[in-house]
């Protein structure tokens, strides 16, 4: 997922930022960083190629800690709730482990 593409707040109306729109939001942040100076050519390409790789590895960030929240997407919210849940697993599980016994009785019976 493309966070710069596809956030929370643009995610319905489909709201897309061109590369060109990147780059000046990041020319933006080095003038207010800099206090609103000029900065040289070569320095601004230079922490614009240093800022579009932290961006790049912090959406990598991003899109891990993404994948480790979403793993725990059915849990409940609560501790109760949680042990409820594992409960009611537990039993389905031994449920279908006495299906499963006994239908390989019928098999080998």
């Amino acid at each position: 997922m493309d966070t710069w593409n596809k956030t929370p707040s643009s995610e319905n109306r489909g709201i897309r930022i061109s590369d060109t729109e990147k780059v000046s939001c990041i020319f933006l942040i080095l003038l207010i960083v800099n206090g609103g100076k000029e900065v040289p050519d070569d320095l601004r390409i230079s922490r614009l190629v240093e800022g579009e790789e932290k961006i790049k590895e912090l959406k990598k960030r991003v899109a891990k800690m993404q994948s480790e929240v979403d793993n725990y997407g059915m849990l409940p919210y609560d501790e109760k709730g949680a042990k409820k849940e594992l409960q009611k697993l537990k039993a389905e599980l031994e449920r279908l482990r006495r299906k499963r016994d006994t239908l390989w009785e019928q098999v080998t019976g």
